[in-house]
C-alpha cells in the first residue's frame, strides 16, 4: 500500500498542538488527540427557498430580520395592478405566511427591525410619497410618529427601537423626481434630524441617493451604491453622527440588496453604471474592501427584499424580467464560506 510520502512526495508533521492559522489544504498529526487533520474550505453558495405567496418587488434594499426568520410588506404586486401592496408575509426558514396587512398600502418603504420587532416607514403611495410610520409587533401594524418629510425609496438599518433612515426621494408632476439626502434616527417614538449626504461625501452632482442599500445598526451603518441621477458605487460609512467614504464598488449598484453589518457585508443584483439590469451577482465585504463573490443567484433581479447575515443571507422577490410577468416571487438562500479544521478518519 502507498503511503503519503511515496504519493505527495514529503511527509505529514507531526506537531503537540494544531498550527493557530493553517493554510487551506495542509494536513498534520496531532500527537495528542493521535489524530490527522487537515484544513478544508466550503465555497460560498446560494440554494433555493421558499416562495412569496404574492410575487412582488419594489421592497427597500435594507434587510430586516434573519435568514429564518424575515418579514416582507408592501411592495408592487405581479400585474403592477394596482402597484402599491399592502400585503404582510413571514418566513421561517422554508415557507412564507400570509400575515396582519400593513396600515398604509405602499411600495419602496424603508425598513429596519425584525419579523417581530419591525419598522415600516416612508414609501411611494402612488401618485404620492407619505411620511408614515408604522410598527410591527409580530401580529399587527400600529401607526406611529411620521418622519420629518415625505418620501419614497428611503432605506436604512438598525432596531425598531433604534433606527436610521437615509436618503429617498420624492415626486412631482411637473418637476419630476428629486433625490434626498436626509437622515432621521427613530428612538422607538420620534425621528430627529441628523446630518445629510452631501455631493462631496455622495460623489455625485445630487445631494442625496435612493435606490441604495444599507445594513448595520443606527450607530454603525454601512450605505452602498444607490441613484443620483446616475447609479452609483460609492460606499460610506455612518457612525450615528457623520458619514466617511470607504473602498469603491468594484461596479455602481443601484436597486441591489444588502445583508450583514457594517464590517462584514454582501451585496449584489440590481443594476449598474454601464446600464447593465437584472444582474445576479454577490459581492462580499470584509471591513476594509471589496471581493466578488463565484457564488451568483439563480434569478437576476432588481428591486428584492432581503435579510440576514453576510455568512447566512436572504433575498425575495423583485424584478426579473423585462416583460409580464414583471417578478419574481422566489427566495435564494446565501451561505457564507466556511473555513473549518477537519479530522482525517483513516480506518
Amino acid at each position: 500500500m502507498s503511503t503519503y510520502r511515496e504519493v505527495k512526495g514529503y511527509s505529514i508533521k507531526k506537531v503537540d498542538s494544531d498550527p493557530a492559522n493553517p493554510k487551506f489544504g495542509q494536513i498534520w498529526y496531532n500527537n495528542i488527540s493521535k489524530q490527522i487533520k487537515v484544513r478544508t474550505t466550503t465555497l460560498a453558495s446560494w440554494a433555493s427557498g421558499g416562495t412569496l405567496n404574492e410575487h412582488r418587488g419594489s421592497f427597500s434594499a435594507a434587510p430586516i430580520g434573519t435568514q429564518t426568520a424575515s418579514l416582507a410588506f408592501g411592495g408592487q404586486n405581479d400585474t403592477l395592478s394596482p402597484p402599491k401592496r399592502n400585503a404582510s408575509e413571514e418566513y421561517d426558514g422554508s415557507s412564507w405566511t400570509e400575515g396582519n396587512n400593513i396600515n398604509t398600502a405602499r411600495y419602496r418603504i424603508g425598513v429596519a427591525g425584525t419579523q417581530t420587532a419591525g419598522l415600516g416607514y416612508g414609501g411611494y403611495t402612488l401618485p404620492g410619497q407619505t411620511a408614515n410610520t408604522e410598527e410591527y409587533n409580530g401580529t399587527s401594524w400600529t401607526e406611529q410618529n411620521n418622519l420629518s418629510s415625505v418620501r419614497s425609496a428611503p432605506t436604512g438599518c438598525g432596531t425598531q427601537t433604534a433606527a436610521v433612515s437615509i436618503g429617498g426621494a420624492t415626486y412631482s408632476v411637473p418637476a419630476g423626481s428629486a433625490t434626498l439626502g436626509l437622515t432621521e434616527e427613530y428612538d422607538g417614538t420620534s425621528w430627529t434630524a441628523g446630518e445629510s449626504i452631501t455631493p462631496a461625501l455622495s460623489n455625485a452632482p445630487a445631494s442625496g441617493i435612493n435606490g441604495h442599500c444599507v445594513v448595520g445598526t443606527q450607530t454603525a451603518a454601512l450605505v452602498v451604491g444607490g441613484n443620483t441621477g446616475v447609479t452609483q458605487n460609492q460606499v460610506l460609512t455612518y457612525d450615528g453622527t457623520n458619514y466617511a467614504n470607504t473602498t469603491a464598488l468594484p461596479r455602481g449598484l443601484n436597486g441591489g440588496f444588502g445583508c450583514g453589518i457594517q464590517t462584514s457585508a454582501i451585496v449584489g443584483a440590481g443594476s449598474d453604471q454601464a446600464g447593465n439590469r437584472r444582474l445576479a451577482d454577490t459581492i462580499i465585504w470584509d471591513g476594509t474592501s471589496w471581493t466578488a463573490s463565484p457564488a451568483s443567484l439563480a434569478s437576476g433581479r432588481e428591486s428584492p427584499g432581503g435579510g440576514g447575515s453576510s455568512t447566512a443571507g436572504l433575498v425575495f422577490g423583485g424584478f426579473n424580467s423585462a416583460s409580464p410577468p414583471f417578478l419574481d416571487g422566489s427566495s435564494e438562500e446565501f451561505t457564507g464560506q466556511v473555513i473549518a479544521t477537519k479530522t482525517v478518519d483513516v480506518s
